[in-house]
């Protein structure tokens, strides 16, 4: 078994597609969003590569509404709509 210290890591992925099926949803699109945080609660995030000491802690949670807010952001500037939003709309 190692010995060695593991340093903590974050990754986001984002995958944006287009829904073929059903009929009446065909023309909106869906997100998946995969967070992965390694060897800590809470990712690191560094504001300035010139200063190691200039970081922002970022939860789980704060992470996904970040990337939530940014996905619908490129939604607006390329004008689809995404499912998730159109359901919100009809409820």
């Amino acid at each position: 078994m190692s010995e060695e210290q593991r340093e903590p890591y974050y990754s986001i992925r984002v995958r944006i597609g287009d829904i073929t099926s059903p009929k009446d949803l065909i023309g909106l699109k869906e997100r998946t969003i995969e967070i992965t945080i390694g060897n800590t609660t809470k990712a690191i995030i560094f504001r300035n590569k010139e200063d190691v000491a200039d970081v922002k802690d970022q939860t789980l949670k704060e992470m996904l509404l970040d990337t939530f807010k940014q996905t619908d952001e490129v939604a607006k500037e390329r004008n689809f709509s995404f499912l998730d939003k159109s359901q919100e709309k009809t409820s």
